[in-house]
């Protein structure tokens, strides 16, 4: 799994409620297919990556510094709620909390993403499989835009220079001790 897609994805489950079961920063817990058939209780959140895009960017993007190309990386969100009112009730329910977490929460590196940068399509719902005996499961596609940007040039480092000025006042040729400062 990328680097910038797990940072995107710990930036969301750390806006999501402490109560949920969800990605650890620290592992790759509730990310990939093989988590799904493991045991634990609802409130959970799952994320499965799907196979993604890169694209050129379009004429909106050309303008963001280095940013060469951009990967549509898109990732299933399995919520899994105790009952249909666990994941949708509208102001505490899984589903609208995911949403305001992306909304609020998703970062790659040191910058947020705008809404333009993430999209969401139609979820749905998985209710009667065998497999979900503790509750209901909805499956949220989620498509974020992450830049592939040009790799910045590694400079030489400086030591620390101490500077002190003088000043020459050229009508009396006096010379006058200025402001010191530090070259780093």
């Amino acid at each position: 799994m990328a680097s910038a897609l797990k940072t995107v994805l710990n930036a969301i489950a750390t806006a999501l409620p402490a109560s949920w079961d969800k990605l650890d920063a620290n592992s790759n817990a509730h990310l990939g297919t093989e988590q799904l058939a493991l045991n634990g209780e609802p409130p959970r959140i799952t994320w499965v990556a799907l196979p993604e895009t890169i694209r050129p960017l379009d004429k909106k993007q050309s303008a963001t510094q280095g940013c060469l190309w951009v990967r549509a990386v898109t990732c299933e969100a399995h919520l899994w709620g105790a009952d249909i009112d666990a994941i949708d009730d509208p102001t505490t329910g899984m589903l609208p909390l995911l949403v305001q977490a992306l909304h609020t929460g998703a970062t790659v590196g040191s910058q947020r993403l705008t809404i333009s940068a993430y999209s969401l399509s139609s979820g749905r719902w998985v209710i009667g499989d065998d497999a979900i005996v503790k509750g209901v499961l909805y499956v949220l596609p989620v498509a974020f835009q992450i830049p592939i940007v040009r790799a910045t040039a590694t400079t030489g480092s400086m030591d620390t220079i101490p500077v002190t000025t003088k000043i020459v006042n050229p009508a009396t040729l006096v010379e006058t001790t200025g402001p010191s400062f530090t070259l780093t």
